[in-house]
């Protein structure tokens, strides 16, 4: 129920009340010797008290994560655990975290892209999701801009934009934006600027066509 009613607060954007009830759903799972349940509340903490501005806490949560000795047989578990890991590492800040943990969050994310890739080995585990591999190249490249590795990031970037060719506009914008900030880390103001007003208008036809989804519903 703690668990629950975190999320639901969490949705409403009240961090604070959603951390203080995921801690009680902590609580109670470590009594139950919950390890399972104990794997998302870790999560759900880490990402709350990221979302805070509490980064060390979050870190600590992160911790807790990668320690834990729960068994996790789907492919798809492991995947968004590891990609929860590296969010946290970008939400850090590459400055404040280190060069380790930094590493740590790159090797995360680029093993969640392994397991979201499809495999032609039945034996091989894999969880083969466009969508969620596409985030994880999204943060990938985040996490190599603040991390000052520009070669690094250009490589996630394009990797990004060639799984988002029928992408929303949305997300290309999401990719014009994330252009833009490697332009203006190459000093290059002009070509950032022209892909800032496209991720802009990207972002405004989004809008257009969630008004017109919501005036046919209505």
């Amino acid at each position: 129920v703690f668990h629950y009613r975190a999320m639901l607060f969490s949705a409403w954007g009240d961090h604070g009340s959603a951390h203080r009830l995921m801690r009680a759903s902590e609580q109670l799972a470590e009594e139950l010797d919950l390890a399972g349940h104990l794997a998302d509340v870790y999560q759900e903490q880490m990402d709350m008290l990221d979302r805070l501005g509490r980064h060390d806490e979050a870190t600590a949560y992160a911790v807790k994560l990668e320690r834990l000795s729960s068994p996790v047989g789907d492919a798809c578990v492991m995947a968004q655990r590891l990609v929860n890991l590296g969010r946290h590492g970008v939400a850090m800040g590459a400055q404040r975290a280190g060069a380790q943990a930094t590493g740590d969050a790159e090797r995360a994310l680029e093993r969640a892209l392994t397991l979201f890739s499809a495999s032609a080995d039945p034996r091989v585990a894999s969880c083969d999701d466009a969508a969620e591999r596409w985030g994880a190249l999204v943060l990938l490249t985040q996490l190599m801009l603040d991390a000052g590795r520009l070669d690094d990031a250009q490589r996630a970037l394009d990797r990004a934009r060639s799984e988002a060719r029928e992408a929303s506009p949305l997300r290309l914008g999401a990719l014009g934006v994330l252009g833009g900030k490697l332009e203006l880390a190459r000093h290059r103001p002009e070509a950032a600027l022209l892909l800032f007003d496209e991720a802009l208008a990207l972002s405004r036809d989004c809008v257009f066509v969630d008004l017109e989804v919501a005036a046919r519903m209505g």
